[in-house]
């Protein structure tokens, strides 16, 4: 940074040494090393502007650089420290949703679930799943429906109802539409493989 004696009549660089100085008068005061350590910068900086000995700019201007990059470090440091604790919540959200898919599940619900607004805890699901919150439950629960299905126990009935699909007629359309089957196609189609598999192993073991 190029320093002059008017530099310091910049808004920018009067904030930062501003709030900087601002706050307890002991560094031990300070809740970490990182804000010691620019404590001290800026006493530094303002030691040798109020002492103005020769070429006292350079040392100015290599102060200010190093306050700056302190300051950008940190804000960096605490941006992902918010965001990899929203992941987190997130993340936590996504199994209790996995875990409560034949319940209603609403953004409110979810939302407090997370402990976040419903306006951040939209912003975060989409960065982190690149989907709304409808549209993700919707095809968990297709998903769960599509697995309950390929279990012989379970009609299609019952596969509907416990992944949360209330009407049988909007699930078939929904469930053709993401897999291009219809469920009974599916489950028929699921039910083959598994038998023929099972049908595979038992010859290899037989031949053993």
């Amino acid at each position: 940074m190029c320093f002059d004696d008017g530099a310091l009549e910049s808004p920018t660089i009067l904030s930062l040494v501003k709030r900087t100085m601002d706050g307890p008068s002991a560094e031990a005061n300070y809740n970490s090393e990182y804000d010691a350590g620019n404590v001290r910068l800026a006493r530094q900086l303002m030691k040798a502007i109020n002492a103005q000995v020769p070429y006292y700019q350079e040392e100015v201007g290599s102060l200010l650089n190093l306050l700056f990059l302190s300051y950008l470090k940190a804000s960096e440091s605490s941006e992902l420290s918010e965001w990899s604790a929203g992941y987190k919540k997130i993340e936590k959200t996504l199994r209790w949703i996995e875990a409560h898919l034949a319940e209603d599940i609403s953004i409110d619900t979810v939302s407090s679930e997370a402990q976040m607004s419903r306006a951040v805890f939209t912003r975060y699901f989409k960065k982190y799943t690149d989907s709304t919150l409808a549209d993700y439950v919707s095809n968990a629960r297709l998903d769960k429906a599509a697995h309950l299905l390929s279990e012989a126990s379970f009609s299609i009935a019952e596969a509907a109802h416990q992944s949360g699909h209330r009407n049988l007629g909007h699930f078939y359309k929904r469930f053709q539409k993401r897999f291009d089957l219809t469920p009974n196609r599916y489950r028929n189609l699921m039910l083959e493989q598994r038998k023929e598999s099972s049908e595979l192993r038992a010859y290899v073991f037989s031949t053993v």
